[in-house]
């Protein structure tokens, strides 16, 4: 009897046993899948071609490759905002300190851990070309702090600038371009670096921004209210298109950068613990066609009609005239914006590729191009066959 009892125990314990490692298993497999736990920032890593995002609680930093598949960079690293890469080392910002903090690219070894007094709420960051990191505080009076990587030394540039968050450096005017926090119009300013001179370069009125990214053919793009991606020309001179669009409740999106090896936007997605790839197209090409001043506005059918995958639009101006030519689709959803700017009188073609389409993919059928300027819209349709 005793015996019996003793197998049973045995057994007992044997399909106890086997029931947690099951369990370990499973939940080893499901965190492999995803280690993403409210991702709030994101960095591209480009010489180790991945993506490096940091989680906001834990601040655990999480390497996902091309493909898709995760691993754990750093656990706990104390980096959950800003991030920057400089030559073979990852610079990060936690909201509640003062310190700077760097991680080896190839180790995940902490190699900088520098704190400053005068740095409190750091949030935005980037580098130039020479060896100096940029660090936004937002706070009012907000701060702008400069890291030198060679000496190892902090100095505060300014400290009156209203609430800066993201920050990016512009490396054709030796500027940094940032954008603003809790103030009114939100606008988007520029700090020259050689006199600490600072303008505003555009007002977006937007409800919240929260970083400032540049792509490889010189147009912002700003992150608004966690939901909206505007993209701005170089001297914001024109009103910003909208990017992309997140329809989670909440968005959830945070810091965005731009991997200039794949031309693509990778975002956080904090409220569903995800991210984000958009592609980048490059820039339109608007080419004037003809001299001569026209008599009166006109949209001209496209051609070739049906296309596929490619088409051209004519416009005439007979005044410099502020342009925008959109493409819709048969329920009115904003396709594309092809022009956005203001346009000396003339006659122009701008070509059109599907293959421009960020984040949507567009099936055969009818689409509405419509142009419209300060005294002139009209509206054509055209017909996509795959």
């Amino acid at each position: 009897m005793k015996t019996y009892l003793f197998k049973k125990e045995i057994v007992i314990k044997i399909i106890i046993s086997l029931l947690m490692y099951l369990f370990l298993l499973v939940s080893s497999h499901c965190n492999a899948q995803n280690l993403l736990q409210f991702p709030q920032s994101v960095v591209c890593d480009l010489t180790h071609n991945r993506y490096i995002l940091s989680n906001v609680l834990a601040t655990d930093l999480i390497a996902i490759d091309t493909a898709g598949n995760q691993s754990y960079f750093v656990m706990n690293s104390h980096i959950n905002l800003g991030m920057v890469i400089y030559g073979n080392i990852l610079y990060g910002l936690y909201y509640d300190d003062d310190n700077l903090r760097g991680y080896d690219l190839e180790t995940g070894n902490l190699v900088i851990n520098k704190s400053y007094s005068n740095m409190h709420w750091p949030y935005g960051i980037t580098a130039d070309t020479s060896g100096n990191l940029y660090i936004t505080q937002n706070t009012s009076p907000g701060k702008i702090h400069k890291y030198c990587i060679g000496d190892s030394t902090f100095t505060t540039l300014i400290n009156s600038t209203p609430s800066p968050n993201g920050i990016c450096f512009d490396k054709k005017h030796n500027r940094l371009i940032f954008d603003t926090h809790n103030v009114t119009n939100h606008p988007i300013k520029a700090l020259n670096l050689s006199d600490l001179s600072i303008i505003t370069l555009t007002n977006t009125n937007f409800a919240n921004s929260f970083c400032v990214i540049k792509d490889k053919y010189e147009r912002y793009y700003v992150q608004d209210s966690c939901t909206n991606i505007y993209r701005f020309d170089s001297s914001f001179s024109n009103p910003p298109e909208l990017f992309y669009h997140s329809t989670i409740y909440g968005g959830g999106m945070v810091f965005i950068d731009f991997d200039s090896v794949r031309n693509l936007i990778a975002i956080t997605l904090s409220d569903i613990n995800s991210w984000a790839r958009i592609p980048v197209t490059p820039p339109v090409s608007i080419r004037e066609v003809s001299g001569k001043i026209p008599d009166k506005f006109e949209l001209k059918q496209n051609y070739p009609n049906p296309f596929n995958p490619s088409t051209n639009f004519r416009f005439q101006i007979p005044k410099n005239s502020f342009v925008t030519l959109k493409i819709y689709d048969i329920l009115g959803k904003e396709i594309a914006t092809l022009v956005n700017e203001k346009l000396n009188a003339g006659e122009y073609e701008v070509p059109f590729s599907i293959n421009q389409v960020s984040n949507y993919n567009l099936p055969s059928g009818v689409y509405f191009y419509r142009i419209e300027t300060e005294n002139f819209i009209e509206t054509k349709k055209m017909l996509l066959i795959k």
